[in-house]
């Protein structure tokens, strides 16, 4: 919270003396030298408060690129205030190239290397046809659990995904709170996950799961290894299981290309009972055998 803290100081800061800065110093002898200080200071709050609120709610990796290509929003909105409230042309003119030029920086980005999480066994002749529907699967929850505590409504299941688990290929089911992304808060931990092999009926595999991409606030599965793996940019992810049934989700990131030679990617395993995780690079080529993911190289 602190480094979001002052990534926003600083670009708030950017901004303001950008915008206003040297349209103050101009005139400072003017009678309206007092106003202009009070516009700076207003400027400067709003820039602030803005960027906090962003940073905190995207999760996006706290660097100053990152605070200079999105404020081209709040920039926007100071050109309008300035042009219904204010005479300075010197503001108008720096707060609107310095929106055009922030959001020509938001936009590149669309052209940055880019990665892809891609399963790393073999699916050619794997046969997913027996899996069943999500309404079977939460059934089987009704089984497993109290419905006095836990109402069947709050869960959702993910479509099946094959994962090779001790050298066979399983149906797995990521089980995630739907109460928690429709804003009525975490459940305590979600109960477990499903798997299925072939000519099998799935069963539930019972383990409390506190961090999930479904989860909100702290025990979100993206703003735990974010609170961890700051500058990092973060990519695609997928839920993936050990050899001994431990639930993980798996993480591409690489670091930010415009600080770096860009080499330096790869994974970040969270571990969904304990809120743990690692970072895996590419290069060191330690990438635990159980996991069913790679990344590609950013291109």
């Amino acid at each position: 919270m602190l480094d979001a803290l002052l990534f926003s100081f600083i670009g708030a800061l950017i901004c303001t003396i950008v915008t206003s800065g040297v349209g103050l110093f101009i005139y400072r002898k003017s009678i309206y030298f007092d106003e202009r200080v009070q516009y700076m200071i207003v400027s400067f709050i709003i820039d602030f408060v803005y960027m906090i609120l962003f940073l905190y709610c995207s999760c996006l990796e706290l660097t100053i690129f990152t605070v200079i290509r999105w404020m081209w929003p709040i920039l926007i909105v100071d050109f309008l205030i300035l042009l219904c409230c204010s005479n300075n042309e010197y503001e108008l003119k720096s707060t609107c190239i310095l929106a055009l030029l922030s959001g020509v920086i938001c936009f590149s980005v669309n052209f940055a290397p880019v990665q892809n999480l891609i399963f790393a066994h073999d699916m050619k002749n794997v046969d997913i046809s027996y899996a069943v529907t999500s309404d079977e699967i939460l059934a089987k929850i009704d089984l497993k659990i109290d419905n006095s505590v836990y109402d069947r409504d709050r869960y959702g299941v993910k479509p099946p995904e094959m994962r090779l688990v001790d050298n066979k290929y399983i149906a797995v089911y990521h089980i995630v709170d739907n109460q928690s992304s429709n804003g009525f808060g975490n459940s305590e931990y979600i109960p477990g996950y499903a798997i299925q092999e072939k000519g099998k009926l799935p069963e539930i595999v019972p383990c409390r799961i506190y961090f999930d991409t479904s989860f909100i606030n702290r025990r979100d599965a993206l703003r735990t290894i974010r609170r961890k793996y700051k500058t990092e940019v973060i990519g695609s992810h997928k839920f993936d299981i050990d050899d001994d049934g431990n639930p993980y989700e798996i993480f591409e990131y690489r670091e930010n290309i415009y600080s770096s030679n860009g080499n330096d990617y790869g994974l970040i395993i969270l571990n969904l009972n304990d809120g743990t995780s690692e970072k895996y690079p590419v290069s060191e080529n330690k990438i635990p055998e159980w996991v069913d993911f790679e990344t590609t190289q950013p291109r």
